[in-house]
């Protein structure tokens, strides 16, 4: 009703276009031709009123999903987006992502969108105290993870293992790369060293069906044993993260900015390798079978009809390539 009824001051009296924003047909009020001249504050109101029932709706859905047992997550996840796209410049749909996302992936999803919500530009209040409280247990988690390591596990078990510590790792750095605090530099570049290494290392690992399940804290110990390998929308999510805190220290004059920009760096690196190496890997794995060679038209009599779905292995080609 609240969306139906935003639609049609939207469509009807401002002819504010709504089309893959919100997801029912849009269509004038009957016998309505022309729009009715609206003020720039009227369109505002608007916009911002349909803002408001997204963000409710996705807020519903989410009290659904983890009151009532009720499987929206996916239905709250797009209402915020939808949101988002009413109003861009609002970073409130970003801290409800951020909610409901919960501890998923060690809290690296959490992060970003709490990241993502206090550098739009009208900011929610609450995000601050959110990651403060997500940075808060960065530290606990780190060290539960490090008294981990000495612990044999299997090689399904251990890319798991790895991964988990990727990540819980990856968000207590965060935590440390903030303006007001203050920590020696070698241990700075210990940490950074430590999750270079393993990002580099996690991305050897080739995606699994299922490639992986969300990563929860540290009270949920099994799930992260169906993790084998990092998702595209993490990494590229991680790599948000990074900008985000460089951006926040560049803007606050903080002493760590170089340190923050050279990790920045070095981890874009070690992703731009990684996609060298697998295009590589995929452009030889193409090389290995040739398509048929096409003949018509062709001044060379000497040229035979090619077998169909020749290979390098089944003998020289007609052009003389072994």
């Amino acid at each position: 009703v609240c969306v139906r009824t935003s639609e049609c001051v939207l469509w009807g009296r401002h002819r504010v276009g709504a089309a893959n924003v919100i997801s029912l047909s849009i269509s004038g009020p009957a016998g309505q031709k022309k729009p009715v001249s609206a003020s720039p504050r009227e369109m505002e109101w608007a916009q911002m009123a349909c803002h408001r029932c997204l963000v409710y709706l996705g807020d519903l859905a989410r009290y659904q999903n983890e009151l009532a047992g009720v499987e929206a997550e996916q239905l709250a996840e797009r209402f915020y987006h939808q949101a988002l796209s009413v109003t861009p410049h609002v970073g409130m749909p970003f801290n409800q992502l951020g909610t409901l996302a919960g501890s998923k992936f060690c809290n690296v999803e959490a992060t970003y969108y709490y990241l993502r919500c206090i550098q739009s530009e009208l900011p929610f209040e609450g995000a601050y105290g959110n990651l403060k409280r997500l940075f808060d247990k960065a530290a606990k988690m780190y060290l539960q993870v490090k008294k981990q390591e000495l612990r044999k596990l299997s090689p399904t078990r251990q890319r798991s293992k790895d991964i988990k510590r990727l990540l819980v790792s990856f968000i207590y750095l965060q935590s440390l790369l903030q303006p007001k605090n203050n920590l020696l530099e070698s241990e700075l570049t210990s940490l950074c060293q430590l999750v270079l290494e393993d990002f580099n290392l996690v991305l050897f690992y080739q995606p699994a069906v299922p490639q992986c399940s969300p990563l929860a804290g540290e009270e949920e110990e099994d799930h992260d044993t169906r993790c084998s390998s990092l998702s595209d929308p993490l990494v590229f999510r991680m790599g948000v993260t990074c900008l985000m805190v460089v951006h926040s220290l560049k803007r606050a004059g903080s002493k760590q900015y170089s340190a923050a920009m050279a990790f920045t760096l070095a981890l874009f690196s070690h992703l731009v390798n990684h996609v060298n190496i697998r295009l590589q890997a995929e452009l030889e794995e193409g090389e290995g079978q040739v398509p048929p060679l096409h003949t018509e038209g062709t001044d060379d009599q000497e040229v035979k009809e090619p077998a169909v779905g020749l290979t390098l292995e089944e003998g020289t080609l007609p052009n003389g390539t072994a």
